[in-house]
This record gives structure tokens, sequence and C-alpha cells, in this order.
């Protein structure tokens, strides 16, 4: 009831996200508040970056008076410059960025939103559901602004769709499971015997584990599959869960019968010029944005999802710097309102200048122009809420413009993790999760691109991560998701 409650909730707060209008900008300051950005980019800054940043400062400075410069860093530049007390008003947050959110909150980073957010910024407040709040909480507080965007995990096929519907005449359906590739990638192996169906680099298809709720690193976990089942709650080893070892077993066939390139684990990284008929990818029902980046044309088909948890909606937020002053701490918070209620706005940041790098086609949706792929492509999360903006319709794909709405009515069909907001603290057992690590790295790379035999391997592995702790972390583990979940009754 509460998981269905919440399902029915957010599809709520995003019809009303979406029906709000023109942010209510305050009494004009003489010179605008600048505020300093952090945000995650992975790859290149683009190129036409400061023409954007231009472009949202002009809009920002007349509507709110606040304008921002914005710092594009890489993960580990974004750690450092933390550590060294660079100076930030904002700055992108995440659960899968070290040190991770949670980390940083409990270091004292980020400001304590809690308070502000209803009284000073109720229509940001109101476009997420509570639950959604909850998993920006620490030690019940709030420290930061959960993306709105895809908040459950779903993974998907990306599918050569000019060879497997225009050369074979197949249809790729919606859905097709982790086993059922196999038929794909044996009739690729028949027509082009000498390529390779899965191009892929040492790191494996893109989250493929993540059916598995991860706790301690990538051993200890949760399966998703046991949300709302006596084994909801209970951390296994990762070899206790019989549906990874075949998916691992799968891999390995797949990789003796030729279909993944034989140098994978060694293979550092992979760009599209390395062809491959099958790519793995995270992402939502109805999402065009991979298109012909990959020199063909591209249809998904999901294998795994929807699955939620406070990981999978802390999967993009920002925070605000707790040495902030008071007054650019409410400012930044009245930029990520107006950023989240305004879709004018939220499209400057997600896409570019219109026209020069998007055009709105007739239903609404927005088409990126060869300037705005080739020099503003960059992951729309990383700024704010991606729901607010408009949908993105690709060249050979006309999106649907009620995406996001679809999207979220089809969490009702979600496994929602029992683990509501546990993390587990690992302070009191860093040599055992340094050792782990070390034994995790030495055989990752051949297990998850099947270059190793997982019926040798996985013994081998265990013995190793037995021997370095992993039992013992498991049973703290345990004690605390225990203690974790009897607080919250």
């Amino acid at each position: 009831m509460k998981n269905m409650k919440m399902k029915k909730g957010l599809l709520a707060l995003l019809a009303l996200t979406l029906a709000l209008g023109a942010f209510a900008a305050p009494s004009m300051a003489e010179e605008p508040i600048n505020l300093t950005w952090w945000v995650n980019c992975p790859g290149d800054v683009p190129v036409d970056a400061q023409m954007v940043e231009d472009a949202a400062n002009a809009v920002s400075k007349d509507t709110v008076g606040i304008t921002a410069t914005i710092m594009y860093k890489l993960a580990d530049q974004m750690a450092l410059s933390l550590s060294a007390g660079e100076y930030y008003d904002m700055m992108f947050t995440c659960e899968w960025v070290s040190p991770n959110f949670i980390q940083n909150a409990y270091d004292g980073y980020y400001a304590d939103l809690t308070d502000l957010l209803p009284s000073l910024t109720p229509d940001l407040y109101a476009t997420l559901d509570p639950v959604v709040w909850d998993a920006a909480r620490v030690n019940g507080r709030i420290y930061a602004v959960p993306t709105k965007k895809d908040l459950a995990s779903e993974m998907f096929w990306r599918l050569d769709s000019d060879f497997y519907e225009g050369e074979l005449g197949w249809t790729i359906p919606e859905e097709v499971s982790f086993d059922e590739l196999e038929t794909y990638l044996e009739a690729f192996k028949e027509n082009r015997p000498n390529e390779y169906a899965i191009f892929m680099s040492r790191n494996g298809l893109t989250n493929f584990t993540n059916f598995a709720q991860r706790v301690v690193g990538y051993y200890l976990v949760v399966p998703y599959e046991y949300a709302g089942t006596d084994k909801g709650t209970t951390i296994i080893p990762f070899y206790e869960y019989d549906e990874l070892m075949h998916r691992y077993e799968l891999l390995h066939k797949w990789y003796t019968l030729g279909y993944i390139n034989p140098d994978a684990a060694v293979t550092e990284s992979v760009t599209y010029a390395n062809y491959s008929s099958v790519r793995s990818g995270q992402a939502w029902t109805g999402y065009t944005g991979w298109g012909k980046s990959s020199g063909h044309s591209v249809k998904i088909a999901r294998y795994d999802g929807p699955f939620m948890s406070t990981a999978t909606m802390q999967g993009a937020m920002q925070a605000i710097n707790a040495g902030a002053s008071q007054k650019n701490i409410e400012a930044s918070l009245k930029y990520m309102e107006y950023l989240s209620t305004d879709r004018s706005f939220r499209d400057i940041l997600m896409y570019g200048v219109e026209g020069t790098h998007f055009n709105y086609l007739d239903n609404g949706t927005v088409l990126r122009t060869d300037q705005g792929r080739k020099n503003f492509l960059l992951d729309g999360f990383t700024h704010g809420s991606v729901a607010i903006a408009s949908v993105e319709s690709s060249e050979d794909t006309l999106a649907d413009p009620l995406m996001w709405e679809k999207v979220y009515a089809g969490y009702d069909r979600a496994s929602v993790s029992d683990l509501g907001g546990f993390a587990f603290n690992g302070e009191d057992y860093q040599i055992e999760l340094s050792a782990m690590n070390a034994v995790w790295d030495k055989y990752k790379y051949e297990l998850q691109t099947g270059t190793s035999d997982p019926a040798v391997v996985i013994p081998q592995l265990k013995a190793e991560l037995e021997s370095a702790g992993l039992l013992d972390v498991q049973k703290a583990a345990q004690a605390q998701l225990d203690a974790y979940l009897e607080s919250q009754r």
C-alpha cells in the first residue's frame, strides 16, 4: 500500500511540476547575485558551454536576479576541489560519484536545507514526492535537491535496427530478456561471421548487475526481485544470487562463441567507431537520445527494471555549500526553484540556444541541430530537473511529448527496495573493505566481459573475498540494516 501511494504521488507531482507557471521574480537588486556552480562533466567541456551560460544568465538575471558561473568538472576533479576547500555555491552530487552524497553530507560539506525548502521555495518543494525528499536526508535532515528525472533503474538493449529490422526483417519488441538476447547475437554472427555482435570494453555491459541492489561494493547485495518477501531485507554475497551467476555464465558462453571481442578484458574504452550491434544502457520508456549516435538507427528494448530504491533516487542531486553565506544559500535555492519550474529556462541549460543548438517541433518536443549535437551535448541530469524540460526527439524518431507521464505510470510495476534509506557505515571495516576491493579488482574485468569461466573463477573469488573479511562485513551490514529498519517502525 505504501509503495502504491508513493507511485501515485509521483504521478500527481509530475503533473504539478509540468503545470507550474513561470517563476515569480523577487524584487531585483541592482546587481544580480552570481553563484559558482560545479557541474559534473565526464568528458570534454562542450564547445559552446560559455555561449549557453551567457544565454541562460541573460534570462535569469532579469527574472530572478541571479546568474551562475558554471564550472564543469570530472568526478575526481570535483572531489579534489572539495577536499582542497575551493569555493562553490552549488554542486552536483549523487550516490555513484566518490565520495558520494551521503559521505559528503556526513563530512559537513553541504548546507542543511530542511527548513528553508518549504518556507523559501515552496514551488520547488512541491515538485518532488516526500519519499524522494527522504532520499536526500541524512540523519533525518535534507542536504540536497534531488533531480526530477527517471527515479527508478531500467536497463535497455540498444539494438542496431538497421540490421535487425532492416536487413533481417525482424521487429524489435519493447522487451528482450537477458537470455533472449542470445537469439540476436547468434543471428548477427551467422550473417557477419568476421564481426562481433557485442564490442565491449573491460567494464562490460553497462550496469547489467543493477537488478541486484548493492549494499557493500559489488559483493554484498539484496536482489530487487526479493522486495516484499521475507528475503527482501537479507544481505547476501553476490555469488549466492543464482540469477547473477547465470548471467556471468551466459557472458562466458557468448565470449567463447565469438559474439564478444576477444580483447574485451584489456580494452580500456570503446567509442562509436567500434561497431556493436548491441549495447547496454540505462534509460526509460520512450527515450530517443541514442538516435543515430552509433552511426546507425537504434531501437531500445528493456531487459531489467524498473527497480526503485534510495540509491536510484540519489542518482543526481544538487547540494549547496554549508560554508556559503545565508544570502547565497537562499539564492541557490531560488535559482533551483526557477530551473525546476520554468520550462523555457530549463530548455536553455538542457539543450542550448534555440535556433542555434535546437528547435521546437510542432508537437512541442525539441530536435537538436548539428551544432547542438557537436557543441552542446551533455547529460541533462547534471544541471537539474529533466522532467520539466521539453522532451527530445531524434532525427529518425518523433518523441512523445507526454513521455514523462508514461515513465512515471510505468513505476506502478516497479520493484521497490525494502531497504529504505539505509547506507552501510564501514568506518570500522576499512581494512577489510580495502582488501575486498583489491580482490574484486583482480577478477572483475575478465568476469564481466565473459573472458573467464565463472565455474573456475567464482570459487577462487569467493575464497579470497571471505579470507579478506567478507563474512564479517556481511554480518555487520546485516546488523546495521536490522537496527535501521527497527528504528523506522
